[in-house]
C-alpha cells in the first residue's frame, strides 16, 4: 500500500490538474483577466483565477485526509491548522478584490498584517528559545513581532517574484519541496505532509503557467501561496541542528531575498526623492533586471528557479552542518547575494539599463 506521503500529493497534482483549465474558463467567462500595461510584460489579456485551482486542490485533499479518508502519517499541527483557517481567508478575499477591480497596496498590507496577527494569536508562533548554529537565542516577547513580521513578509513575497510565467509558483513548488524533509526532521510530521501535498497541486497548475502562460496565479493565488509557506516555514523552526531556526528561511531564500531587496530600494528612492514609496509596485524586480540585460523569459525563469532550487538544498544540506560549516555557508550565500546584486546593476547609477517593452518577450 502506498504511504500517505505519495498518494496525498498524487491526488492533489490530479485535482490540480483539472481545476485549473475549469477556473481559467470561469476567470475569462467573467473577465477576470490582467490586462496589459505599462509596468505589465505580457501582451494580452490572461485569466487571473488560476491560483484557486491548486489551492482548492491542496485544500479539498486536507480536508479529506482530516475527515478519514486516507491516513497521514501524522496529524497537521493544531496551531498550523488554525493559523491557516484564521488567516487564510481574509489574505484570500483582499487578494480576490484585487483580482476583480484592483485595492490599494496599503489595503492589501494592512489585511496581511491583520491575517499574521491571527495566525499567531492561533498559535502559529517562534518559541521563546531557537536555536542558531548551535546556539540557543532566548527571544522572549520578541518572538511574536518576529512571527508577524515573517508571516507578512513570506506573503507578499511570493506575490512580489510573480513577474514572469511560472516563476513564482516553480518557486513555491522547490520551497515545499525543501520544507518538507525539514519538516519531518522538526518533528512536525503532519506539516512535511501538508507541505508534500502542496507540491502536488503545484505540480499540477505549472503545466498551465509556464511560459507562454495559459493562466496566471492572480493575486490570490501568489498571496495565498506564501501564506501558506510562511505558516509550514514557522513550523520548522524547531530544528535544533545545523542552521536551525535559519534552515527554512534558508530554503525560501529567493522570494525573501527579493523582498527585502524590494523594500530597501524602495526606501532609498523615496529618501532620494525619486520614488512613490515602499508599497507602490514597479517594474525594477530581480526578474525584470534580468530582461533588461537581454536574458529571455523563459531562461530566466529557468536561472531563477535553478536559484532556488539551490536555496532549498543549501537549507537542506545545513542541517548536518556544524556551527562552523554552517557559518560558512551563511557567508558564502550573503557574498553570492551580493555579487548579484552587483551584477544586476542595483549599485549603478538609475537608468542604466534599458526598459522592457511590455508584450516584448512573449515569443521567447
Amino acid at each position: 500500500m502506498l504511504p500517505a506521503s505519495v498518494v496525498l500529493p498524487g491526488l492533489a497534482l490530479v485535482l490540480s490538474l483539472v481545476l485549473t483549465p475549469l477556473a481559467r474558463a470561469v476567470s475569462r467567462r467573467l473577465g477576470v483577466v490582467d490586462r496589459p500595461n505599462d509596468r505589465k510584460i505580457h501582451g494580452t489579456p490572461m485569466p487571473t483565477l488560476g491560483g484557486l485551482a491548486f489551492l482548492a486542490a491542496f485544500l479539498l485533499v486536507l480536508a479529506a485526509s482530516d475527515a478519514g479518508f486516507f491516513r497521514a502519517s501524522a496529524a497537521l499541527p493544531e496551531s498550523l491548522r488554525k493559523a491557516w483557517l484564521w488567516g487564510l481567508p481574509p489574505v484570500l478575499a483582499i487578494a480576490l478584490v484585487d483580482d476583480v477591480r484592483g485595492v490599494s497596496a496599503r489595503w492589501k498590507a494592512l489585511i496581511h498584517l491583520a491575517a499574521a496577527v491571527l495566525a499567531v494569536r492561533a498559535g502559529l508562533v517562534l518559541g521563546p528559545e531557537i536555536h542558531v548554529l548551535g546556539e540557543t537565542v532566548r527571544l522572549g516577547v520578541l518572538s511574536i513581532p518576529l512571527s508577524i513580521a515573517w508571516i507578512v513578509g513570506v506573503t507578499s513575497a511570493f506575490n512580489l517574484v510573480d513577474g514572469l510565467d511560472g516563476l513564482s509558483a516553480g518557486l513555491a513548488l522547490l520551497s515545499a519541496l525543501g520544507l518538507s524533509p525539514l519538516l519531518f526532521l522538526a518533528g512536525a510530521g503532519g506539516a512535511g505532509t501538508a507541505a508534500l501535498v502542496l507540491a502536488g497541486a503545484l505540480a499540477g497548475f505549472l503545466p498551465y503557467n509556464v511560459h507562454p502562460a495559459r493562466v496566471f496565479l492572480g493575486d490570490a493565488g501568489a498571496s495565498g501561496l506564501g501564506f501558506l509557506l510562511a505558516g509550514l516555514a514557522l513550523a520548522g523552526t524547531g530544528l535544533p541542528t545545523g542552521l536551525g531556526a535559519l534552515a527554512p528561511l534558508v530554503v525560501l531564500g529567493l522570494p525573501v531575498a527579493e523582498t527585502f531587496l524590494s523594500i530597501g530600494r524602495r526606501l532609498v528612492l523615496r529618501a532620494q526623492g525619486r520614488g512613490n514609496g515602499v508599497f507602490e509596485a514597479d517594474r525594477d524586480h530581480v526578474h525584470h533586471r534580468l530582461l533588461r540585460l537581454g536574458v529571455r523569459h523563459a531562461r530566466a525563469v529557468l536561472l531563477l528557479w535553478t536559484v532556488g532550487l539551490a536555496c532549498a538544498l543549501a537549507g537542506l544540506a545545513s542541517v548536518r552542518a556544524t556551527p562552523g560549516q554552517g557559518a560558512v555557508l551563511l557567508v558564502a550565500l550573503l557574498l553570492a547575494a551580493l555579487a548579484s546584486v552587483r551584477a544586476l546593476g542595483y549599485l549603478g547609477a538609475p537608468g542604466d539599463l534599458p526598459a522592457v517593452e511590455p508584450g516584448s518577450d512573449r515569443s521567447s
